[in-house]
This record gives structure tokens, sequence and C-alpha cells, in this order.
């Protein structure tokens, strides 16, 4: 099997920060959305992202060769004035730095700060039903102010690939700081096809599943290395609040979390036949109908301890 690029780590975390406190956009995003549970920062390879609503807000890149490193870029199809040409197709979808967007909708005197309402409405019309689902545990990311949890929300859309190679990517990695165990989930609706059994065929979802647990245990070591890189920026952000201990070197758990079903009986029973799938398998599942229900900390102790038996 082969390994994963699967890196978290940022060489100049001081360059960072400081843009992080000085750019007038993160200032204004890292304050009044992560600060508040309302976006959740993640951490890359050499770069990070801010997530809002289920999709990308902005990303920061390391650039070496430039004078300012992890200037914020943002989707084409978020920004004012561009939306509308990406969604035709008559631009490319790419990442803009604030020049750029300035330059190609041939505007001055705005900023990313001027329009973060407009962004972010925008990226609310993008949303997709799982995402909507995870960015709900937003709320239990270390930055939170508000919140200090037991169980942390250490990252959201976290792939294991190869260079070059498309992956899918788990929905959540969530922290048990306490238990010192990270637990990896993967977010379905009930309607997914992927999570049904077609015509005596085996459900989507199991090789995914599958595919997740070869990774998780064949690069335990790395993984576990590299969300405890995660924990330090975090700790390093977080001077205020109390500090987030290191991840033992046990294995992880993983689990599917079940979404978007009502109480018909129709949905009990596909819900009931999704279970036993997974379960013939020896996969845990929680079952929530929607995440906007959960009630804070005790949803993520019950689909921790869901997914902790064998």
């Amino acid at each position: 099997m082969k390994q994963s690029n699967f890196r978290r780590n940022i060489t100049d975390f001081t360059s960072f920060e400081n843009e992080l406190q000085n750019n007038d956009f993160l200032q204004i995003v890292y304050r009044d959305y992560v600060q508040q549970g309302t976006a959740m920062l993640t951490f890359r390879d050499e770069e990070a992202t801010i997530y809002y609503h289920g999709n990308q807000l902005c990303n920061l890149k390391a650039a070496p060769q430039q004078s300012v490193s992890f200037l914020p870029t943002i989707y084409n199809r978020y920004l004012p004035l561009l939306r509308s040409q990406v969604i035709s197709t008559n631009l490319k979808a790419e990442n803009y730095l604030e020049s750029t967007w300035l330059e190609k909708a041939k505007i001055s005197g705005y900023s990313y700060s001027s329009v973060l309402p407009e962004i972010l409405d925008n990226i609310k019309k993008d949303s997709s039903p799982e995402s909507t689902q995870v960015s709900r545990f937003y709320k239990f990311s270390p930055l939170n102010c508000r919140k200090n949890s037991e169980i942390l929300l250490l990252d959201v859309e976290a792939a294991f690939s190869c260079t070059g190679e498309k992956t899918d990517r788990i929905d959540a990695v969530f922290y048990h700081t306490g238990k010192r165990r990270l637990m990896f989930v993967e977010v379905k609706r009930l309607s997914d096809s992927r999570v049904q059994e077609k015509k005596g065929a085996q459900a989507e979802v199991i090789q995914q599943m599958k595919g997740y647990q070869d990774t998780i245990r064949n690069e335990k070591t790395n993984i576990i290395a590299q969300y405890n890189c995660v924990i330090d920026y975090y700790n390093k952000l977080s001077k205020s609040k109390k500090q987030i201990p290191a991840i033992a070197d046990v294995e992880p758990l993983l689990g599917l979390l079940l979404v978007e079903f009502t109480s018909s009986q129709k949905d009990q029973e596909k819900k009931k036949a999704v279970i036993s799938t997974l379960k013939q398998e020896n996969f845990n599942v929680y079952a929530i109908g929607n995440t906007n229900h959960m009630t804070e900390e005790s949803t993520l102790a019950a689909i921790y301890s869901k997914f902790e038996k064998v």
C-alpha cells in the first residue's frame, strides 16, 4: 500500500501568526467568526484554510519567494462581480488574491473586508447538505473563545492521498483531550445512494470506510505526529486558554455519522438497514436526524462512546 503525503506542518509559523494578527480581513474573520465558533481554522501542508458553512472561506499559503506569506486568497466563485462569470463558465474557477479580484472585476476602493457579508452569503448558497451538517461542529474548534470542550474538532475534509492522486476526504477529525485519542468521522445522509446496497452489491460506503481504516492503521504514527503539530499551533494561538495535551500513541477511532432522516417508518427502516450493513463490517454508526439538534458536548460524548465500542 502506498504511503500518503499527509502533512500538517507549517515551517514558518511566526509568519503565519503575523499575517493573522495584522491583515485587516483576517483580523475580522478570526475575531468575529473563528473565535465565535462559526468558522473553522484548519492547518494543511505549509498552508492553512478557514472554512465557513462547510466551504472554504479563504486559503493562506506560505510563499517563501515573496515578501509576504499567507496572504488570504478566496475562491472567485464567491467574489462579487465575478461569481456570475464563474457560474456561466466564462471564467476559470480558482483562488484569487484581493488585488487579483480588484483587477479582474475592474473596480477600486473595495476590499475583502468591505464585501465579507456578500462573500459569506455566496458560500452558504454553494454549501452541500453534508458539509452544512459538519459545519455545526465548528463550535468545538479549539479557537472558539466561548467554549472549553473535552472533545475538540481538529480538522475537516482531511485527505490522505499520494502526490497527484485524487482521494476521498474524511469529513471531520475530533480529539478527546481526556483520553488523548483521535476520532475520525465520516458523515453521510440517509438519502445518499452510497450507503445503500444495490441489487445485492455492497454499499459503496463500505469500501470508503475500509480505505480510511487501512490508512489510519498503516500510518498511525505519522497521523498522530502531524495532528500533534496542529495541536501545537492551536496552543500557540490560544494563549489564554487551557493548553491541549499531546495525542497518546493509540489507534484512532473511526465511524460513520448518519444524518438527515425523519421518524417516519420508511426512514427508520432504511436507517436500521444502513446500521446493520456497516455493523457486519465492524464499523460503528451514530445516527442523528440533524446535527442542528445536537445537545452540545453530550452528543460528541455519545458519538465517541459509540465508536469506542468494538
